[in-house]
């Protein structure tokens, strides 16, 4: 008996808390069978007569199942408490093991989580034709010496940038982090197999861009719940980076490379409410249905000179998703 809870602990430990309970209650049945065949043979035990110490059988029964009652309570005891012991342990394993996982998930790419777990330290890939767009609220630093931090951090904010996660987790663009009031987001850094590597790039290239307008339109419907009147300004550029992980404490998923300035100067240098893109990305989604852009022209970009950019002033994004979830903040910011 001693020796058999070791299966119901063992299945716990080692496959499941649900394998467990079944090996539990296959235990408790030997037990209970156990005792029913030490209990027959007990009430048929022959005794020789004129045995010294013979007693009636009755008596030597009633003594003999006693013994063996407590005996196999003492092990139920026991073992149930060692069983449910490794039962919570297994629960708490798996839910804190599942918790990491959806944290570090939350960090980075499934691929490069995959890596990180599989021994890797510095992760360090290059990526070709990925588009990265910056958004930033305009007179958000402004608001802040007027709005409460409870309202404008706490609840807009949050709001604001939880939609966002929400609009491009929908559309399998990959968040890379938010600075202060800004957010930024990348498409292209994963591939599929089914199409060539300039259809991947054109297909996340349209999917950025819908993503901004329907940042745009996001921003305006927390902007009616808030009572505020923020715009978003967004820049976007396709082009090469370097993606991965470095160092060994409090490390995040990140993006270098020239692009990714370049990207960044899009938006300080555009209009509110607007969403300029490069001719590197113009050049990838000029003939996207549903996209229609119009040239703004050149322009003076720090550290880059004359540039000529596009406004994109209509996107396909609100004909092919509902954002109406985006109302009712309730039902989903858990």
């Amino acid at each position: 008996m001693l020796w058999g809870i070791l299966s119901p602990i063992g299945g716990t430990l080692f496959h499941s808390p649900k394998r467990g309970r079944v090996w539990f209650l296959i235990f408790l049945l030997a037990i209970i069978l156990l005792l029913s065949i030490e209990i027959y043979q007990s009430n048929h035990d022959y005794i020789p007569t004129g045995y010294p110490f013979q007693q009636t059988t009755q008596t030597q029964t009633l003594d003999k199942t006693t013994s063996m009652a407590f005996f196999v309570m003492n092990i139920i005891g026991s073992s149930t408490t060692v069983f449910f012991a490794a039962q919570t342990f297994s629960t708490q394993l798996k839910t804190e093991y599942e918790r990491s996982e959806s944290l570090l998930l939350n960090m980075m790419p499934q691929s490069v989580a995959e890596r990180l777990k599989g021994g890797e330290t510095n992760i360090v890939d290059d990526e070709n034709g990925v588009t990265i767009l910056f958004a930033d609220l305009v007179g958000f630093t402004a608001a802040s010496m007027e709005l409460t931090p409870e309202l404008l951090i706490g609840k807009y904010l949050v709001h604001i940038f939880s939609a966002f996660d929400r609009l491009a987790e929908r559309r399998s663009l990959e968040k890379i982090k938010t600075i202060g009031d800004a957010y930024m987001v990348v498409g292209g850094l994963t591939s599929s197999a089914d199409v060539t590597e300039s259809e991947n790039k054109r297909n996340f290239a349209v999917e950025v861009v819908n993503l901004a307008s329907e940042f745009q339109e996001a921003v305006s419907i927390i902007n009616g719940r808030y009572g505020v009147n923020f715009e978003l300004r967004i820049g976007i550029h396709t082009g090469n980076v370097i993606a991965g992980v470095l160092g060994l404490k409090k490390v995040m998923y990140d993006v270098w490379g020239d692009a990714v300035n370049t990207a960044s100067r899009m938006e300080s240098h555009g209009v509110p409410s607007k969403i300029q893109i490069s001719s590197a990305t113009k050049h990838v989604i000029q003939d996207s249905p549903g996209i229609i852009i119009e040239p703004r022209g050149e322009i003076i970009v720090k550290g880059k000179g004359k540039m000529e950019t596009f406004f994109v002033v209509q996107t396909q994004a609100c004909q092919m998703q509902d954002i109406s979830f985006l109302q009712h903040y309730e039902d989903w910011e858990e």
